[in-house]
């Protein structure tokens, strides 16, 4: 009987015009659906609290963001988790979102429609990096950012890929929305929250300069480059940068066609020594010396091709890294390595 009243549908729908309930019917039937659940992030130096968002889902249903807590969790890093909706949902079209910046001392707000049919592809075909399968569960992040940045990211299982970049309006808002009590200032406030979220550093620096013009867009700004590891076998690594994304790298497998990508915040790269041993280490990069380097190399243009290489010695364990574009040559000599023997 269901086979029959499903044909029956069918049959319907193609041939007869369809009001906004039956379109809204036949949506529900023939998205697709994933498991998936929403979390929200912000940079450390930028906390935000969302006062209110939304995903708007292909076939009509909507799924909230956590909202209310103060965000100060790492750009592009997993948030908060609240077990909402059914396991399987349909993907997202569209984000609604309202928040608040301390740094700015400004609300932001805005409406912003999601690549659907980018997002279904990269789900169709994000393969683990640890299992070398598909995913059996995923995320999205949605990151408020200065300046009313919006970015939204894809991630499951060590990769994490942005899927839209979007700036939101400053809007004026009650102040009661982000705290209802009267006995505290808002003044008083913002500032009992930077000193919880920044270093003494750091909030000297916000007093004596604010926010930078154009921060927002150093962030997100991507680099024509690859990665290349020398002097052992077996190598993996993974790559986190400045914009939010994660990437998996096996240079004995398979080889990463992408060619543009955000400024390297940190690497984790293992690999196998002569003897057999395993190793690994944990790679940090100077914000400030990796930003020059790329800014020099690239002529600040963007699209010339560079190659970020680590060149592995055995005795000592040392880590080479520079940035070259194929004539010239910028060691990075203030990057922190960390190396350890794997169990």
């Amino acid at each position: 009987m269901a086979r029959v009243i499903l044909i029956f549908l069918f049959v319907a729908l193609s041939f007869s015009p369809l009001d906004a309930g039956a379109w809204g019917i036949f949506s529900m039937l023939t998205t697709e659906k994933f498991d998936w659940l929403p979390t929200e992030c912000a940079h450390r130096k930028f906390p935000m609290t969302l006062i209110k968002g939304d995903l708007i889902l292909k076939d009509g249903h909507s799924l909230y963001v956590p909202a209310k807590a103060i965000i100060d969790n790492g750009w592009g890093e997993l948030g908060s988790t609240h077990i909402v909706g059914e396991t399987m949902k349909s993907l997202p079209v569209k984000l609604t979102a309202t928040w608040f910046s301390y740094t700015e001392n400004k609300f932001f707000s805005g409406d912003f429609e999601l690549p659907y049919d980018s997002i279904l592809k990269l789900v169709r075909t994000m393969i683990s990096s640890r299992t070398g399968k598909k995913p059996t569960a995923y995320w999205f992040l949605v990151g408020f950012g200065p300046e009313g940045a919006v970015s939204v990211w894809v991630a499951a299982e060590g990769i994490t890929e942005e899927v839209g970049n979007y700036k939101a309006k400053e809007v004026t808002l009650d102040w009661k929305v982000v705290l209802d009590n009267d006995d505290i200032s808002r003044s008083d406030y913002i500032n009992e929250v930077l000193r919880d979220s920044l270093t003494s550093q750091q909030q000297k620096e916000l007093k004596e300069h604010g926010v930078l013009q154009g921060i927002s867009g150093y962030y997100s700004k991507q680099y024509k480059y690859n990665l290349s590891v020398g002097g052992q076998t077996k190598r993996e690594l993974w790559l986190r940068t400045l914009n939010g994304e994660q990437e998996y790298f096996d240079f004995n497998h398979t080889s990463n066609v992408r060619t543009y990508r955000g400024l390297p915040q940190n690497i984790t790269v293992y690999w196998e020594n002569k003897t057999g041993l395993g190793i690994g280490a944990h790679i940090f990069f100077d914000e400030a010396e990796i930003n020059a380097a790329y800014k020099r190399l690239s002529a600040e243009t963007g699209d010339r091709p560079m190659e970020l290489k680590l060149e592995i010695s055995d005795n000592p364990w040392v880590i080479h890294n520079s940035l070259n574009d194929g004539k010239y040559i910028i060691l990075l000599n203030k990057t922190e390595v960390k190396p350890y023997s794997l169990p």
